[in-house]
C-alpha cells in the first residue's frame, strides 16, 4: 500500500480553472468564464445550479476532489443586469416535464421543466427566464405532457409565477397568426417495417467513417395506376422485396408484384417512377447499392419493371444493366428533345474501396432500349466521384434542362446543356472549391422571386471533424500495407501537419506495421501522416472537404448567393428534405430529416435529426418553426422523405426509416 501510496502522489496533476460559456444566440458561445470570476483551479467532478438566496439569478455550486466545494453567488440582480421571470410547475409527478414558453415582442424563450441532470445529479426544476430591460412579456404558456395548455396573458417581471396540472385549462388562446398555422398529426397509414440485413463494414474497413451498408430505404412517388393519387414505392434491403403502395381515396394498400419478391437479394437503395415506354403509364427503375456484396457482383444491377397500367410490375428481360455498380440516384431528362425520357445515374462509392467512386451514367432512351453514351455526351460527369444525388433544372434560366450533382468529398458539379453535350460550369459559378459531404440537393424558391433555388445537405457542425477552406479535412486511401486491403486514412490540420484522426489501436487494427513503427501511443500522437506513410502518400488517392455546412445556393439572373442554413439546421445530417409553403405566404418552406447511426467505433452516431421544419422569409433566412413542438418528432435512422398529397388542404408526410417503420404525419395548413 505504501508504494501504492507514493507513486499516487507522485503522478503529476495539474488543476485547471472551470469554463462558463455564454450564450451569444443562434447556437454560438463565448467562453466568458475569467469575465465572469470562474478563474479558481481545482478537481471539479460535479456541477449545480441554483437559485440559492432567491434573487432571481442563478447561483452555481461546483463540486471538487479533495478539496471544498465553490459557491459562486450570482450578481446580476445586485448590479441591475436585467429583469428575470420564474415559472415553477406543479404536477402530481415529481417531476412536471412542462414545456414553459415565454413570449415577448417578436422572440420566444423556452425551458422544459425537468430537474435530472447526467447522472445521480439533479437541479432546481423551475423555468428561469431573462428579460433584459423589460418589465412585462406579452404571455406565458405552459405545455404539459398529456397536451394539457395553461396560458397568461401581460405578465409582470420579477415575480415567480405558479402553475399547477390540475388548474383550468385555457380555454382561448390568443393567436393573432391563426390563418398562418399548420398542424402536424401523426397517422399511420403505410404499413411498411424497413429490415437492414447485417453486415459489418468495419470488419475490412475499420476506418470507415461510417457504413456505406445502410443508405437505404428510399421513397418514390407517383401515381402508378392513373387514379389521380400518389402512390409510393418503397425500397427493401438484402432478403427483403421492395414493396409499392397504392393510395385509393387515402387509404395505402400493398400491392404484390411477384419480380420483387424473385429480386429480394438486391439492396434496393433508390428509385424513379418515369414512362419508359411511352404508353402513358409509369414503369419503374429500381437502383441496387450498398457494400455487402463484393464489386462487380450481379446483385448491383439496376433493374426496369414495367407497369401493366393497373400498379403491377414486370420486371424487363431485355433490360440488362451489365456495369454492376453500386447506385444512389436515378433522375430523368429528355437528352434529345424527341419526347421520351432519357436517364441520369448517380453512383457511389467502389465496394470495400471506399472513398474510390464508381463511374456515374448517361442513358439515352431509344424506344424503351436504353444506351450508354456517358462520355460521348458529357464531360467529367463519369468521375465526377461518390455521388449521393442529382437535380435535373434549369439553373443557368434559358430554357433547357441542366443538372446540379453532389456528393461525399466532392464540390458542387453544375452541367449546363451546350449544343446537346453538357458541359461542366462549377468554375463559372465559384462552386468548384465547395467541397462536402453532400447528401442531398433539394430545388425551392424560398424568396418568392420567381426563380429557383437549391438547398445543398451535408453533414453538419455536430461532428468531431472539422472542416474550413484554411484548414480542409481529408482522406488518404491507398494499401499502405500492401496486404490487398485498401486502407484510409481520414486526417485534421495540426500545427501545420495532417495528422490521423483516428487512434493507434484502430489505425493499427487496420494496418498493422503502424503498432511496430510506433511503439507507444505518444510516439504515434506526435506523428504526422507524412511521417506514418512517407512515400506511399505520393500514390494515394487524397481527396478532401472544406464545407460540413448545409448551404442555401440563392439564384440571381447573373449566378448564386451562397449561404448557410441556420445553426439549428447544422445540427444533423440533412439527407433529405419536402418542399411546402406551409403559413401561405407565398414562399417555400423545408421540412427536413436525416440520422446516421451507424458511425464508427470511436465517433457517436449522428442522431440529433428529429425532425426540423425552417419557414422562409422575404430576406432569405429562415426560422426554426414551433412546428417541432406540435406532434411533429422523428424518431430513428431517417433516411428519405416524401410529400403526397392526401386531401383537400391536407398533405401525407412519409418518412422511411433504416432498420426501422415507416412514419408518416397528416399536415393540416
Amino acid at each position: 500500500m505504501s508504494v501504492k501510496k507514493q507513486l499516487y502522489e507522485e503522478m503529476p496533476s495539474e488543476k485547471l480553472p472551470n469554463l462558463l460559456f455564454e450564450n451569444q444566440g443562434n447556437l454560438s458561445f463565448k467562453n466568458s468564464s475569467s469575465d465572469w470570476g470562474i478563474v479558481t483551479p481545482s478537481f471539479s467532478n460535479g456541477a449545480v445550479y441554483a437559485d440559492l438566496d432567491r434573487d432571481g439569478d442563478l447561483d452555481l455550486v461546483t463540486n471538487n476532489i479533495d478539496q471544498e466545494a465553490f459557491v459562486h453567488k450570482n450578481l446580476s440582480r445586485e448590479l441591475n443586469l436585467g429583469n428575470f421571470l420564474t415559472v415553477k410547475t406543479l404536477s402530481r409527478h415529481h417531476e412536471s416535464y412542462a414545456k414553459v414558453y415565454v413570449y415577448t415582442g417578436d422572440s420566444v424563450q423556452l425551458w422544459e421543466n425537468k430537474g435530472v441532470r447526467g447522472y445521480f445529479s439533479f437541479v432546481d426544476p423551475v423555468a428561469y427566464f431573462g428579460l433584459g430591460s423589460l418589465k412585462m412579456v406579452d404571455s406565458v404558456r405552459i405545455v404539459w405532457p398529456n397536451g394539457k395548455v395553461h396560458q397568461r396573458y401581460r405578465v409582470d417581471a420579477n415575480q415567480e409565477l405558479i402553475i399547477s396540472e390540475t388548474d383550468e385549462e385555457s380555454s382561448q388562446i390568443n393567436n393573432k397568426n391563426k390563418k398562418n398555422k399548420f398542424t402536424f398529426s401523426e397517422s399511420k397509414v403505410i404499413n411498411f417495417n424497413h429490415k437492414q440485413s447485417f453486415y459489418d463494414d468495419f470488419k475490412k474497413e475499420i476506418l470507415l467513417p461510417y457504413k456505406q451498408s445502410t443508405v437505404g430505404p428510399s421513397i418514390v412517388s407517383g401515381d402508378v395506376n392513373g387514379d389521380g393519387w400518389d402512390d409510393i414505392f418503397i425500397s427493401g434491403s438484402k432478403g427483403q422485396p421492395s414493396q409499392i403502395f397504392i393510395q385509393r381515396e387515402g387509404e395505402f394498400e400493398e400491392i404484390e408484384n411477384f419480380d420483387f419478391l424473385i429480386d429480394k437479394e438486391f439492396e434496393d437503395v433508390g428509385g424513379l417512377f418515369f414512362d419508359c415506354d411511352g404508353d402513358l403509364d409509369l414503369d419503374l427503375y429500381v437502383l441496387s447499392g450498398g457494400n455487402e456484396y463484393l464489386e462487380s457482383s450481379p446483385f448491383y444491377r439496376d433493374r426496369l419493371y414495367i407497369n401493366d397500367g393497373l400498379g403491377k410490375y414486370y420486371r424487363d428481360k431485355n433490360f440488362v444493366d451489365s456495369s454492376g455498380l453500386s447506385g444512389k440516384v436515378v433522375k430523368e431528362i429528355d437528352l434529345d428533345d424527341d419526347g421520351d425520357l432519357d436517364l441520369i445515374i448517380g453512383n457511389r462509392m467502389i465496394p470495400h474501396h471506399y472513398p474510390l467512386s464508381s463511374s456515374a451514367k448517361i442513358l439515352l432512351n431509344e424506344n424503351g432500349i436504353f444506351k450508354n453514351i456517358t462520355t460521348e455526351i458529357s464531360t467529367g460527369f463519369s468521375e465526377f466521384g461518390i455521388i449521393n444525388d442529382i437535380e435535373v433544372t434549369d439553373f443557368n434560366h434559358d430554357g433547357k434542362d441542366d443538372f446540379i450533382v453532389v456528393g461525399e468529398w466532392t464540390k458542387v458539379g453544375m452541367f449546363t446543356s451546350v449544343e446537346g453535350k453538357f458541359q461542366d460550369v462549377s468554375v463559372s459559378y465559384g462552386l468548384d472549391n465547395e467541397l462536402g459531404w453532400w447528401f442531398s440537393i433539394t430545388s425551392a424558391d424560398i424568396n418568392g422571386d420567381g426563380l429557383m433555388d437549391y438547398i445543398l445537405g451535408n453533414i453538419g457542425l455536430n461532428t468531431k471533424y472539422t472542416a474550413s477552406k484554411a484548414k480542409p479535412f481529408k482522406v488518404f486511401a491507398n494499401d499502405f500495407d500492401t496486404n490487398g486491403t485498401f486502407d484510409i486514412v481520414l486526417s485534421k490540420m495540426y500545427k501545420g501537419n495532417y495528422v490521423p484522426v483516428r487512434g493507434r489501436e484502430c489505425t493499427s487494427q487496420q494496418m498493422p506495421f503502424i503498432s511496430e513503427k510506433f511503439n507507444t501511443y505518444t510516439s504515434f500522437a506526435q506523428a504526422s501522416v507524412q511521417d506514418m506513410f512517407e512515400d506511399k502518400l505520393d500514390s494515394s488517392l487524397t481527396l478532401e472537404v472544406n464545407e460540413f455546412r448545409t448551404l442555401v445556393m440563392l439564384s440571381t439572373m447573373e449566378g448564386f448567393d451562397i449561404m448557410p442554413l441556420p445553426n439549428p439546421a447544422q445540427s444533423f445530417p440533412f439527407l433529405d428534405c419536402a418542399v411546402l409553403d406551409l403559413n401561405h405566404d407565398g414562399l417555400d418552406d423545408l421540412i427536413a430529416i436525416g440520422n446516421i447511426y451507424n458511425t464508427e467505433v470511436e465517433t457517436p452516431r449522428w442522431d440529433a435529426g428529429t425532425g426540423m421544419v425552417l419557414l422562409a422569409d422575404s430576406i432569405n433566412t429562415f426560422q426554426l418553426s414551433e412546428a417541432h413542438n406540435n406532434h411533429f418528432f422523428i424518431e430513428g435512422n431517417a433516411k428519405s422523405v416524401q410529400l403526397l398529397n392526401r386531401k383537400e388542404k391536407m398533405q401525407l408526410l412519409i418518412v422511411a426509416r433504416n432498420n426501422d417503420s415507416v412514419i408518416s404525419f397528416e399536415i393540416k395548413r
